[in-house]
């Protein structure tokens, strides 16, 4: 059973691909060479933002879990103290 979309909604794109696939249509690359060159650059203007983003997150996260260990390393500390632990056992949980 075939689907029939109104030309309006997304299921017709596939009927404009298909159609500018056929052999009339040519896809191919430019031959200005001021048009490939800022391609080239946009490319990699575009790669290092996104690199530079991921830097950026992945320092955020290391930052936020060492701050997270640092506040669990204090409070078992702080418990250990108020619970009077002996010395061995508070050297063996840190």
């Amino acid at each position: 059973m075939a689907l029939h979309y109104p030309a309006c909604l997304p299921g017709r794109r596939d009927h404009r691909i298909r159609q500018r696939n056929q052999p009339q249509y040519s896809w191919s690359t430019s031959t200005y060479p001021a048009e490939v060159l800022f391609s080239i650059i946009a490319i990699c203007v575009v790669g290092l933002i996104l690199f530079a983003l991921l830097i950026g997150n992945m320092q955020t996260y290391l930052q936020s879990v060492a701050e997270e260990m640092r506040v669990k390393k204090s409070d078992v500390a702080q418990w250990m103290h108020h619970h009077a632990l002996p010395s061995q056992i508070r050297e063996r949980v840190r």
